[in-house]
């Protein structure tokens, strides 16, 4: 339980980063940066998917996946508050499974 929340949590600082990046391009509206970040982001989630299906429910990493893939599709039909929303929800569930993660009382006993 240890190890894979700090793996997680290594894991998620970096993916929130990408994903806040990401959604600061897009309210200065600079399209070229906000689409490369967002490339970069996917790419990110692709390279890292199977590490956060060993640790998480798969429902969590299908959540990623979606929410990840509806971002690239609003930015590209130029929907910037539906790409900041799908992105909002990919750092909620980073934070969910975080939370899950995180050592308590009752899951050491």
């Amino acid at each position: 339980m240890l190890f894979s929340y700090s793996l997680l949590s290594g894991k998620n600082d970096e993916f929130k980063n990408l994903i806040t990046e990401c959604q600061q391009y897009i309210t200065e509206r600079s399209e070229n940066q906000a689409e490369s970040k967002l490339k970069e982001t996917a790419e990110f989630w692709n390279k890292n998917k199977k590490l956060y299906r060993i640790f998480v429910d798969g429902s969590y990493c299908e959540t990623l996946s979606e929410s990840l893939s509806m971002a690239e599709i609003s930015l590209k039909i130029k929907e910037n508050a539906d790409t900041v929303k799908s992105l909002n929800e990919c750092k909620s569930t980073l934070n969910h499974i975080l939370d899950k993660e995180k050592l308590s009382f009752e899951t050491v006993l």
